[in-house]
């Protein structure tokens, strides 16, 4: 924003030299009027070449500033709602190795809060966590959960761990 301003100023600061040239830059225009009389290059150094030079000059300043670009690891997606679905764990016996999971999330810019429940107990625990591009990576410290998921739309999948044991999650957006 503050280069959109600083070339917004140097471009009417040099359309204003062009519109209104200052007493000086007519004795140069004189000069080389009488230089190209002694074999010189007419009007080369007069104010309207000037003046054109750094109009050109805060026009590329001006558009450079205007073509500025998300960073990198902006949240394309919002995770915010009531999300319901499955994990898995193939290393834990079953029926132990497959539950239900559910997240209420809250996303403001990247960062993201919520709850999550899982589990035979349902114990619901505080989430903290953050969104880069299309991938939510939070933590359940009351739980020992870590998890990466991908978002597309209103679904998101991936992996986790907890307690030392890789799990898989597959969640929908209510």
């Amino acid at each position: 924003m503050l280069m959109r301003r600083i070339g917004l100023a140097v471009v009417l600061t040099s359309l204003l030299t062009l519109l209104a040239p200052q007493a000086g830059d007519r004795r140069q225009g004189a000069r080389s009027k009488a230089g190209a009389a002694e074999g010189s290059e007419p009007g080369v150094g007069s104010w309207p070449m000037r003046t054109a030079s750094w109009f050109l000059v805060s026009l590329v300043l001006l558009i450079s500033g205007c073509a500025t670009t998300r960073p990198p690891d902006a949240p394309t997606v919002d995770v915010t709602g009531t999300w319901g679905g499955v994990w898995l764990c193939q290393q834990c016996a079953s029926p132990q190795g497959v539950s239900a999971i559910t997240m209420r999330l809250d996303q403001v810019g990247a960062t993201v809060t919520g709850t999550i429940s899982w589990g035979a107990l349902r114990s619901v625990s505080r989430v903290d966590g953050s969104v880069a591009r299309d991938v939510l990576r939070f933590r359940a410290p009351d739980i020992d959960l870590t998890g990466e998921l991908s978002v597309k739309g209103n679904d998101m999948d991936g992996r986790g761990r907890s307690a030392g044991l890789s799990i898989s999650m597959s969640l929908h957006r209510y």
